[in-house]
């Protein structure tokens, strides 16, 4: 895992090489393409959010219990690569992947993108 403040709100989950990024979130906490999973987080003004990859739900700790799933499906990753990038392309964490499409699920503790956080 790591803590990381969040640049414009906004994760994305790609092969950071090939990924075309979403146009728009259009107000949701999802969207996707073919190649990247955008996701809208709590402003970075505000603190620090917790980023992981993993195989499953249930290697989560049980912190992480209160997590929900917000996306699931597949993203192309001709590379075998899967980063979570800020939208400055930063690779805040990476693995590799054994597949040129990978399955991938978004686990959320907070599907709530109001201004008020």
């Amino acid at each position: 895992m790591k803590r990381s403040t969040v640049p414009n709100a906004v994760l994305l989950v790609m092969d950071p090489q090939y990924g075309v990024i979403p146009e728009s979130l259009n107000g949701g906490v999802i969207a996707a393409s073919q190649s990247c999973v955008a996701i809208g987080t709590i402003a970075d003004s505000d603190c620090e959010v917790e980023i992981g990859l993993g195989n499953r739900p249930e290697d989560c700790t049980e912190v992480e219990t209160a997590l929900h799933c917000v996306y699931r499906g597949p993203i192309a990753t001709p590379r075998r690569v899967l980063s979570v990038c800020s939208v400055y392309l930063e690779e805040l964490v990476t693995t590799k992947v054994s597949k040129v499409k990978s399955d991938v699920e978004i686990w959320v503790n907070d599907d709530n993108r109001s201004e008020e956080h």
